[in-house]
């Protein structure tokens, strides 16, 4: 789990972000979701996204896309690593000034995204750590 939390870590520095008016999900799109309080991680997560300094991040999935249908990987305390559709994802995102709390980054450089959502995808089942 930890190495899934660090993969999604390293991404941060090739990325850039996605404006929401025009958000297409692509896989391997990071998204970092705003919320009410910040832990160790949430802190990490933030200083990684320094134009994001004021909002405290608590959670963070990875893109998967499949056919046409979009879904994240990510790891909760309530499931650990699973899968979940987008429509589902977005609506249990926080709202922040009238808008849906994500923060989206894209790789903007070479790297193998289909690695990468498979290396989180091995996950899947794990317990939250």
């Amino acid at each position: 789990m930890k190495k899934l939390k660090y993969l999604m870590l390293l991404f941060v520095a090739a990325m850039v972000a996605c404006n929401s008016a025009e958000y297409v999900p692509c896989k391997g799109d990071l998204l970092f979701v705003v919320g009410e309080e910040a832990s160790e991680f949430s802190e990490a997560i933030t200083r990684s996204t320094a134009h994001h300094e004021v909002l405290k991040y608590d959670h963070v999935a990875i893109v998967d896309v499949i056919g046409d249908s979009a879904c994240v990987v990510e790891a909760s305390s309530r499931g650990g690593v699973v899968v979940t559709p987008w429509n589902e994802f977005m609506e249990s995102a926080k709202m922040t000034d009238g808008r849906v709390g994500i923060v989206v980054k894209r790789v903007n450089v070479a790297v193998d995204v289909d690695a990468a959502v498979k290396a989180a995808r091995a996950h899947l089942g794990e317990e939250y750590d």
